[in-house]
């Protein structure tokens, strides 16, 4: 790296880098993109992306973090993708799927190999829960006092407590005032 600091660790960004760096991409756009401006700004912002590849490898997109380099988790995956492309004429080689699983059964009828035990047993499990209904796991209902226990009183065709009637009013307007349900952090 050069002997330039990074934009990032300016003292005047010192309390937002959680805010800015590793905003959510699709929830605090604002912050993302404003995060990308001074990544394009900075000096050594190539060789952070550099670094950035090199560590994160053929890490999936769920596992790559924050802005870096300018690039998001996603973007930095597609760069990497080309680049392992264009270096070896073919993609990235995806991990591969595990026996005892219905993916690893998949994997037998495309390889058309012979179907392990393991294997036949995970996609006759998945094809049970297919038929009968309950791929869903079961979930706790929604506590009262919140607006999905507003709702669930809703859904059950029973009055709404007055916590619960409290929840759902202000959600209401906080929709109305900040465009959102959620509460900020």
């Amino acid at each position: 790296m050069t002997s330039s600091p990074a934009l990032c660790t300016d003292p005047m960004y010192a309390g937002r880098l959680d805010e800015l760096w590793f905003a959510h991409t699709t929830e605090q756009k604002p912050a993302v993109v404003e995060a990308i401006r001074i990544c394009y700004r900075c000096p050594i912002r190539l060789a952070c992306l550099r670094e950035a590849l090199s560590e994160e490898g053929s890490a999936n997109k769920a596992d790559r973090h924050g802005i870096r380099g300018g690039l998001t988790g996603y973007q930095r995956r597609l760069v990497f993708e080309e680049l392992v492309k264009r270096k070896t004429g073919q993609r990235p080689k995806r991990k591969r799927a595990e026996c005892g699983t219905r993916s690893g059964y998949q994997r037998h009828l495309r390889e058309g190999t012979e179907i392990c035990a393991p294997c036949r047993q995970a996609n006759r499990d998945a094809d049970n829960l297919r038929r009968t209904g309950t791929t869903k796991t079961s979930r706790q209902p929604a506590p009262c006092g919140t607006r999905g226990g507003y709702q669930r009183h809703r859904r059950d065709g029973e009055a709404a407590c007055d916590a619960c009637r409290q929840a759902n009013t202000d959600a209401d307007n906080r929709l109305r005032r900040t465009g959102t349900t959620k509460v900020a952090a």
